[in-house]
């Protein structure tokens, strides 16, 4: 969500109002699902996962619940280089690319 942020909704509403409240997704949001976590009689918590469809944007949403919108971890033609590196990056991914092409050779 652009504007992610506690919300304090008066009367009935659904995930779509409180999406276009929030701002809309963001350009790295996963666009097709999202998690609700929900206390039934302040007692039971529930996780549910749904599509951000028709039906799903329409589905209704009560006091003290908590809409999650995961961001895509899609990437095409990249790798990235992690572990005990001074930066880890992502770098683009091109044929014959080794990990030593992606450590910088430096004289100390």
């Amino acid at each position: 969500m652009n504007n992610a942020a506690i919300f304090e909704l008066k009367g009935p509403s659904n995930v779509g109002r409180l999406l276009d409240l929030a701002g809309g997704l963001t350009t790295t949001a996963q666009a097709r699902r999202a998690t609700l976590e929900r206390i039934d009689e302040r007692q039971t918590r529930t996780v549910d996962q749904f599509s951000l469809d028709y039906d799903g944007l329409r589905r209704p949403i009560r006091d003290g619940d908590l809409i999650s919108i995961l961001r895509s971890r899609r990437l095409r033609e990249r790798v990235t280089l992690r572990g005990n590196v001074a930066e880890p990056l992502r770098y683009p991914w091109r044929e014959g690319l080794r990990v030593r092409d992606l450590i910088p050779t430096g004289k100390r």
